[in-house]
């Protein structure tokens, strides 16, 4: 990724970039293979193993995984284009650089969910709710905290950096960029506790609620946005993600027996930040 952002950094072509990428990923690719059968001796690659009712099993889950990048494209270009009809070519402009810049905090939110989805996927095949209990809540409480801090800091400082990032060409909507900080905040829960239902193969009804919701925030979008602007859309994706977010969360209980008095209460404990099994 860092080459290919160099190589456009240069001014490189598209063709070209898409060219290193496919050379880069044709190389890591064998050595990643090589270095996963280096650690896990008894992983091997091959159809000898391969059998159609393990296909089967894992068809479901797998097509269902496809709703969530089909649902992140829907919310991001698909919003685009929603307000570039409704809005214009302006207001496009205003709304991607600013939801460009509060994507910040989505990123801090993935490397928590990665970073905890291979422990939490053994505590689950080894049914030791304690310490599923215990990844969830710290990884909530990561997610929330660092949300929180992206926020004071975006709050204060954001329009400073789209000022220097845009040459100062570009005007921010505050009302609407508040709106998408609050997005953050909602998004945090939601998309972290999703791990529990990802981790689990049982993300099924998680994908389909997610994809749907995100369908109709364009709608909504659609709505609102004559009477309230760019605001309008961010308005809209902080509903669904409300929504979404309730949604997530239930399943998430349900799965590891949690109660959620107690789960509200661990995001204000430090000692949660401590793992033991």
């Amino acid at each position: 990724s860092m080459t290919v952002i160099g190589l456009v950094a240069f001014r490189a072509s598209p063709i070209v970039a898409a060219a290193a990428y496919l050379a880069i990923r044709s190389v890591g690719t064998p050595i990643m293979g090589w270095l996963m059968m280096q650690k896990s001796s008894w992983l091997r690659f091959g159809w000898s193993h391969a059998t159609v009712k393990c296909t089967k099993a894992l068809a479901v889950p797998a097509i269902a995984y496809i709703a969530f990048p089909a649902g992140s494209v829907l919310s991001l270009q698909g919003m685009v284009l929603v307000i570039s009809a409704v809005l214009g070519p302006i207001a496009v402009a205003t709304f991607s650089t600013m939801r460009t810049l509060t994507r910040f905090g989505f990123q801090l939110m993935e490397a928590v969910k990665n970073s905890v989805w291979p422990e939490l996927s053994a505590a689950y095949g080894e049914q030791n709710w304690a310490l599923a209990r215990k990844l969830h809540r710290v990884a909530c409480q990561a997610s929330l905290w660092s949300s929180i801090g992206t926020v004071i800091f975006l709050y204060f400082f954001g329009d400073r950096i789209v000022s220097i990032w845009t040459h100062g060409r570009i005007a921010m909507d505050l009302p609407a960029f508040h709106w998408l900080l609050l997005v953050i905040l909602a998004n945090s829960f939601w998309y972290t506790s999703s791990v529990v239902t990802v981790a689990s193969n049982t993300h099924e009804r998680v994908a389909a609620v997610y994809l749907v919701g995100t369908l109709a925030s364009l709608f909504i979008a659609r709505w609102l946005m004559p009477y309230f602007g760019i605001s309008g859309a961010a308005i809209a994706l902080l509903a669904i993600d409300i929504v979404v977010g309730w949604y997530v969360l239930s399943r998430s209980f349900t799965t590891l027996s949690e109660n959620a008095g107690d789960f509200g209460a661990s995001m204000f404990r430090l000692p949660e930040l401590g793992l033991r099994k």
